[in-house]
């Protein structure tokens, strides 16, 4: 595990080739950060990027929160703690082998031990995972990649999910 400020990546490898075949990165929201975190957080820069990059990162985002905000739950969540699921890659080769839901598995394990609610995004490949997990779809948008610097005409789809914490109730989760 790799702690970064608000977050931390879980990575699994093949214990027989030792290769990593995925990873994830965690991010906490209105989660206090440990002080591993904290001392990583005062040397953390974000790295430089095209502007055409951060345009595109700004109306991801702006489309993100639509679909957040028409489901609601995380709104309503008024500040308790949020644990999202982001930037998770498998190589092609060891998909359907479980690798992405044994890093899944660990973060709903954390969130239902203490009650927060999960956010998760993904392509339409890997979207099948999440619902076995206990997470609700609440939406999806898709992106014309050739706007951003992409290829002209290259789309991207975002399917959009939402976890309510399983085992502790939570009083802000609608039912």
């Amino acid at each position: 595990m790799y702690t970064r400020p608000g977050g931390f990546y879980i990575a699994v490898k093949d214990t027989q080739t030792e290769r990593l075949v995925a990873f994830v990165r965690y991010l906490k929201v209105n989660i206090p950060l440990t002080e591993v975190e904290k001392e990583a957080d005062k040397k953390w820069k974000r790295p430089q990027q095209a502007k055409k990059n951060w345009d595109f990162e700004r109306w991801f985002q702006a489309e993100l929160q639509r679909v957040i905000e028409n489901d609601g739950r995380l709104q309503e969540s008024n500040g308790r703690p949020q644990l999202w699921f982001v930037l998770a890659a498998t190589l092609p080769e060891y998909r359907r082998r479980e690798a992405a839901s044994m890093i899944l598995e660990y973060g709903t394990k954390m969130a239902d031990e203490n009650g927060w609610c999960m956010y998760a995004d993904s392509t339409p490949i890997g979207a099948g995972m999440y619902p076995k997990h206990g997470f609700d779809k609440i939406g999806e948008f898709v992106s014309d990649l050739g706007k951003w610097g992409g290829m002209e005409g290259e789309m991207h789809t975002t399917v959009a999910f939402i976890r309510d914490p399983q085992g502790k109730e939570a009083e802000w989760v609608r039912r």
